[in-house]
């Protein structure tokens, strides 16, 4: 974080895990297979603070990996599916 007397500039950078529920559907047992998707996100930001305004950025990653089976052919075995997300955020605050 750097700070001088009018405004300060925080960085942030954070870890962590994210895990879901596939929701994949299968026709043969009318319900989401349930199996564990692991997940991990990263995320990156900073800001702008001065006495009555804040403006803030952030970015975060997540990366999901999970096993997806064919339900209508069976015979063809299942495979890794990987999925990438990128999410952006950006507020403004202002003190009255």
């Amino acid at each position: 974080m750097f700070t001088s007397k009018e405004m300060t500039f925080p960085i942030r950078i954070g870890f962590h895990t994210d895990p879901r529920i596939n929701t994949e559907f299968n026709p043969e047992q009318s319900i989401a297979d349930s199996e564990q998707v692991r997940g991990i996100a990263l995320s990156f930001g900073t800001g702008l603070s001065f006495s009555n305004i804040m403006f803030d950025l952030s970015v975060k990653y997540s990366f999901y990996k999970y096993k997806s089976i064919n339900y209508l052919q069976p015979e063809i075995d299942s495979w890794e599916v990987e999925e990438n997300s990128t999410n952006v955020l950006f507020s403004f605050i202002v003190k009255i």
